[in-house]
Parts: C-alpha cells; structure tokens; sequence
C-alpha cells in the first residue's frame, strides 16, 4: 500500500515552492576606479555587472534595488539610471548608465529578491515629464500605474534613475496611494531644477508581508555642507524612522530607500546612507562630503515579514479548495485535466491558488466543454462553481503600443520601429499608428533596439523577460538585452 501513496506525496510536495528572499550590496564603481562611466564622454556608455544569487530560487524573483551611494559630476545635464534585466532562477544583470556626456563616478546600490506571492515590484520609466521640463517653482506631476497585484495595500518607492538638465539637483518621487488595481505616484521638483525624465521602482506587499512608513523629507537648516568649518570631509545627519510597537517582536527585514533629494548646483551630487541601529527604531545616518551641499533627503522604509512557511504554487501548477480562503479539501493540478472526477475530485470550488505565468481555464463539463471561467490571479473565495475539466494556457507575449496624441502632424511620429542589431541597425518591423495587426502577426527576430519618438508608449510583456512582468519605454532604446518572438495587440 505504501508504494502507491508514495509517489501520490511526492508528486504533491515538490507542487509547492517555499518563501524564501536574498540581500545583497555592489559597489558597481568607485570613483579614480578607471572605468568608462568617469573617463569617457561618450554616450550612451554603461557598465554591467552579473549579480548571482547564493542560492538559486525556485522561480525568478521579484527584484527591488535601492541605490544608496551616489557621487556624480555638477556637469549638466547629470544624473543617473539604474536597472535590472535578464532576471532568471540564478542571477540577474545590473545595467548602470550615464545619462549624459557628463562624469558619473561612483554608485552603491543594494538589491533585494523576493520569492513571495505576497510581494510584487513595479519599475516605471517616464522621458515625457512635461512641465517638469520647463519653469520654475514648485512643480508636480502624478502618474496613475496600473498593476495585477489587488491585495496590495502597502508600498516603498526608490529612485532609479533621474536626468537634471537645469541649476539645482532637486527631484522628489513619491507614493501618493495604493489601490487594488493601480497606484498613484508623484514626481516633484522645486526652485529652478528642471529634469529631462525619471526612473523609479515601487515594491508592493501586503499587510501580512509588508509595512511602510510615511514619506520623509529630512530638511536641514541649515544645509549640510561637507566641508563645513573648512574642513574637507564627511558630515552626517540621522533620520529616524518609529517602528509601531506590535512589529517589534516580529521576525522583520528593514529597507531603506532614497525618494530624492536637495542638492545645491554649485558642487557635485556626493551622498550615502549607513545603517544605524535598528531596535526599537529604525536609524539611518545620511552622508556628504567635500564641496557637496545638501538641502534636504526625501527618504522612506518599509518592514518586509519573511514567513518561511508559505506555500507558494508552482510556475505550472495550480491548487482547488472546497471552502473559502484556501481551505477544506484540495486537489493540485499541473497540467490539463479532461475529467476531474477521474483523479477524484466531485467537491466545488471556492477558492484556488495559481501561478502568476498562467492562465487557468475551469469548465463546467467534461473535455473542455460547457460554460468556461478564465482565472488569471488567486482567488481567495469564489462564487460556489462545479468544475469538471480545467486546462493551461500560457500568459501570452505581448508588444502594446499606445499612441498618446493621434493628431501629431509629424509623419515620423506614427511609426514606432524595431531592430534586429543594437544602435538601429540590422532588420526593421514597423508599427504604424491606427494599423489593425491580430496576435498571428509576430516580429520574426530577437528585438535589440527600438526607435520611439515623443507622445508613444512601448509596453513589452514574456514570462522569460522582465520578471515576467510589462516594461514600458516611453523613449527609444539604443540597445536592449534581447526580447524574441513577441505578439503585437493593438491597444484597447
């Protein structure tokens, strides 16, 4: 009898994966290091660095990074731009890019990788900032996101990527709300800066996984100069950050992230963060030297709660409960089923649990028959549903183009054009604006560049390419780490 209720346990245990997360800190360049970042002018120029996991995961991860040493020329424009590609079980690369002909020499940034259905990321890029470009004063503009991740309830947003174009290094990202389909985020500058676009990412979690603080600004009147009193050297502030008491005896990984900051024009963008204690609050010591002026950081952490003991349902699988909540009897599934009642299942289906990187079909007949539900997300209590047949389909790829001003007369800007070669070379497809293409059409080769001009949003989407989850380039991409066969949708 044991020989055939052994398989039975194995095939159910390894349909599972553990929570589990990794930290990790690079210095991805130090300043006098010899590398092209400070000794070229070229642009565009960057340095990859191949960051692999302790341990692989069980999945690609959701992966937030939180630069938190900067140290770049007052040379405008200036700035930075920080991402991750080519995400998988492993590894990831960390691109560093200058964002301009101007100096960039050093960089720290800490990376944080979550395998945990509670926890999601969002990175958002935006070239087209509008009055953000102009002006002077206070300026603000908010972006409306959307996002897949409807229990989401908290959130923590770190600077990515900035290029200041005009006077005083000042910028400002900034969590406005989360909702259960979307989240509302601010980009602010102040005085006479001007900036050319932002980069950001958002990690989201939910109340069981993770707690944020409020958005900080720590101002300081007055300035924190690096050589104050002649001295040339290092100063320092503290930022604190309250901890609510009913987290303090909770197992907690803190994250710190940068929003912004208020740096004068006049001396180059010098700052990092070191971490002070972190019991019964949070303390964060943050740094400038030399010439370097501060005004003030905006700053924000989050409490992350790792729980080990969550089962996560793996990439081609899927589980069926009896009762609500995932609860009562359970059957998981990892691949098509023509007849439920053939493995023994007769209960309904109240609530179920599947992998973000499929698409799951209930039907209410044998053989794929009868009236069909599409089931994309868990779904924590369902309307009573008998099931008799349920089958996969994999989350499509997709291109989405988004056409934000259809009456533009410029006749270039209704193409938006793909490469096969880096630079905008090699073979070309192009997208025109009010061009019907279904989803038979593809691109026949690995894209390497894309050609964007103003007013267009490229969304891209593949489970083996960022994260698996969309990417949006509102600006063209000289050189991309690779994105084959997608389908093109025209947008709803």
């Amino acid at each position: 009898m044991l020989i055939f209720i052994f398989p039975a346990l194995i095939q159910f245990v390894l349909s599972y994966i553990l929570t589990r997360y990794e930290v990790g800190d690079v210095t991805v360049m130090t300043s006098g290091g010899n590398h092209i970042l400070e000794n070229s002018r070229i642009y565009p120029r960057q340095i990859q660095t191949a960051i692999n996991f302790q341990t692989v995961f069980d999945t690609p991860p959701e992966l937030f990074l939180s630069p938190h040493y900067y140290d770049w020329s007052l040379e405008l424009p200036h700035g930075f731009l920080v991402k991750a590609t080519l995400i998988t079980r492993t590894g990831f690369l960390l691109n560093t890019l200058a964002v301009a002909a101007s100096q960039l020499f050093a960089i720290r940034i800490k990376w944080f990788a979550f395998q945990d259905s509670r926890i999601s990321v969002i990175t958002f890029q935006q070239n087209d900032v509008q009055e953000l470009q102009t002006g002077t004063g206070d300026r603000t503009i908010t972006f409306s996101i959307d996002h897949e991740f409807k229990d989401a309830t908290n959130g923590l947003i770190s600077l990515n990527g900035v290029k200041h174009i005009k006077s005083n290094q000042i910028v400002e990202v900034k969590i406005e709300q989360v909702q259960s389909k979307s989240i509302d985020v601010s980009v602010s500058i102040y005085s006479d800066s001007q900036i050319e676009y932002v980069r950001f990412n958002i990690l989201l979690g939910t109340d069981q996984s993770l707690w944020s603080s409020a958005a900080q600004a720590e101002i300081f009147n007055p300035p924190l100069y690096g050589n104050q009193y002649g001295s040339i050297g290092y100063l320092s502030r503290q930022a604190t950050f309250l901890i609510p008491s009913i987290y303090l005896n909770q197992d907690r990984l803190p994250i710190f992230a940068y929003r912004g900051y208020k740096f004068d024009k006049n001396a180059n963008v010098r700052c990092y963060v070191i971490y002070g204690p972190q019991t019964p609050n949070l303390i964060y010591n943050l740094f400038v030297w030399d010439s370097t002026t501060s005004y003030a950081f905006f700053d924000q952490v989050s409490l992350y709660f790792p729980q080990p003991q969550i089962k996560i349902v793996q990439p081609n699988c899927a589980e069926l409960f009896s009762e609500c909540d995932y609860n009562g009897d359970s059957i998981v599934i990892c691949n098509n089923i023509p007849d439920l009642l053939q493995k023994g299942w007769t209960n309904q289906v109240k609530s179920l649990m599947i992998s973000t990187q499929k698409q799951f079909y209930l039907f209410n007949q044998i053989n794929y028959q009868g009236q069909a539900q599409k089931i994309i997300q868990n779904q924590q209590c369902m309307e009573s549903f008998s099931i008799l047949s349920v089958k996969f389909q994999p989350v499509a790829s997709i291109i989405k183009v988004i056409f934000i001003n259809s009456n533009l007369n410029n006749n270039n800007c209704k193409y938006v054009y793909f490469y096969s070669q880096c630079n905008y070379q090699g073979t070309v497809y192009q997208i025109q604006q009010g061009q019907s293409l279904d989803r038979s059409n593809k691109i026949p080769f690995e894209i390497k560049s894309i050609s964007i001009c103003p007013n267009i949003i490229v969304k891209l989407r593949d489970p083996s390419y960022f994260g698996g989850g969309n990417e949006a380039f509102s600006s063209s991409q000289a050189c991309l780490d690779g994105y084959k066969f997608p389908t093109y949708r025209t947008p709803n």
